[in-house]
């Protein structure tokens, strides 16, 4: 009887389980459908989104091989069409594109990390030598800096004879282009030191693109660390005051406590407010794109996932390059064990991107993202 308990109890929990992770999914899906103002869980819900279908496979594959209950199965198989497109976001099965292409536009983004603060210009020049022999037509940098330490040129200056056509203003943003920029523009973002730039350029005789490189608010994730490793150094737990007979398991106790309070408030409340800043630089970015008379072309460092309110945002009618020219896992952040796609490239519906890869690149950490558009259509 004991046993048949057990067995109908965790058949039970189960259950529950693999409802609340169908429940979420539709959840995490629907997340980038509003502002994370007012909606803070529900847009941080996107990020877990491939924790959950992670989990529901593990359902299906128990209803399905251990349980053998078809009916069952249904449950966890039933949010699976509704997962294919942000699948697709993030991978892709599809093998690279070898066929001909006559007019290609290659433009590549790259978030260069003050090039390490390296003081030669090795790594700058290194950086551009390589997306030149990789074809890039145009290459968009994030927290760039033109300065030489020590040095009479400038990055744009040293590598001129590989783009010969380059903007940079006050912020640390930068577009180097193998064709003419006709007009160019650069605006910071309010309370922040991020920002964003746009460029017309004239890549053949009859079509000219503004490129746009926008380098949208941090995640926090990496201050909240650093201000979380500061306030560990400043606290001293002699001074709290504990059971004398049972101190060394109150030391351990009220440390860990300690440790895992602030390990929440900071990384949720600086990441839930980078989320909320991202939702107004994104608005303001999308409205500058109903402004162009141009085709467009976007990218950069949005520090964001696929299907997130800022994605969803700054994609609004463009194409995201990966979902029709990527092949394999999208990921461009270094950090986080190579699990995260923060950099992106969208194009205009009537460029379409027939190969998008990232380079494996060790000064940033970030990866820099290359993609092929046939241009031919306009």
């Amino acid at each position: 009887m004991g046993r048949r308990a057990v067995f109908v109890y965790m058949k039970l929990l189960v259950t529950i389980l693999t409802v609340i992770v169908v429940v979420m999914i539709f959840y995490g899906l629907t997340g980038g459908n509003s502002s994370p103002i007012g909606n803070t869980f529900h847009a941080c819900s996107v990020v877990m989104l491939p924790v959950f279908i992670v989990l529901d496979i593990i359902a299906l594959i128990y209803w399905l091989a251990v349980r053998r209950r078809w009916l069952w199965a249904l449950l966890p198989l039933l949010p699976m069409p509704f997962c294919w497109n942000y699948i697709c976001t993030n991978l892709r099965f599809a093998s690279a594109d070898t066929s001909m292409h006559n007019n290609v536009l290659t433009v590549a983004t790259y978030n260069v990390r003050s090039f390490s603060s390296e003081a030669s210009g090795f790594i700058a020049q290194d950086i551009m030598t390589t997306l030149n022999r990789s074809n890039c037509d145009i290459v968009c940098l994030q927290e760039y800096r033109d300065d030489i330490p020590g040095d009479n040129n400038n990055v744009r200056t040293r590598v001129r004879n590989l783009y010969e056509y380059s903007v940079a203003g006050s912020g640390d943003m930068a577009i180097f282009s193998r064709y003419p920029i006709r007009d160019h523009q650069e605006f910071k973002f309010e309370y922040s030191n991020n920002g964003w730039q746009w460029a017309d350029i004239e890549v053949a005789s009859n079509l000219v693109v503004r490129v746009f490189n926008v380098h949208m608010e941090t995640t926090g994730i990496n201050s909240a660390l650093h201000q979380l490793a500061k306030e560990n150094a400043q606290i001293d737990l002699d001074d709290i005051p504990m059971d004398p007979d049972a101190i060394d398991t109150d030391r351990n106790t009220i440390g860990s406590r300690i440790n895992n309070d602030r390990i929440y408030r900071l990384l949720l409340g600086n990441y839930a407010f980078g989320l909320s800043v991202r939702s107004g630089q994104a608005i303001t970015i999308a409205n500058a794109k109903r402004e162009s008379p141009h085709p467009i072309i976007l990218a950069g460092d949005f520090n964001d996932v696929p299907y997130s309110f800022t994605y969803k945002t700054l994609l609004g009618d463009l194409t995201d390059g990966f979902t029709t020219g990527g092949h394999g896992y999208g990921a461009t952040y270094r950090g986080a064990r190579g699990l995260f796609r923060i950099d992106y490239i969208f194009a205009d519906r009537q460029m379409p991107c027939f190969d998008y890869s990232t380079l494996d690149m060790t000064y940033s950490d970030h990866n820099p993202v290359v993609a092929k558009f046939d241009i031919s259509k306009k």
